[in-house]
């Protein structure tokens, strides 16, 4: 997932955050939602930038994947600005 943030009309230069956060579902149907922080970087007026990212979904000691609707968000400043739903099925 790409995201870019523009610092509209801004005089001075702006601090930029980037994150994502992945939603699982859970083995009792709830869902769990996990935020990993990426970078943080200033960006002059009007000045744009691209962040990328990758999350691997393998089974973990710590983290099981269950059938159901996983989602993970791109954030920017801590709002929302892409998002990926998809679901899991049972093989």
């Amino acid at each position: 997932m790409i995201a870019t943030q523009t610092v509209p009309g801004a005089r001075n230069p702006g601090q930029v955050s980037t994150a994502y956060t992945a939603t699982r579902a859970l083995a009792d149907g709830k869902r769990a939602r996990k935020v990993f922080k990426r970078a943080t970087t200033r960006l002059a007026p009007g000045e744009t930038a691209a962040f990328a990212g990758r999350h691997a979904f393998r089974q973990l000691s710590t983290r099981k994947y269950y059938p159901g609707l996983h989602v993970v968000e791109c954030l920017v400043n801590g709002r929302t600005v892409g998002a990926v739903r998809f679901e899991v099925v049972s093989g």
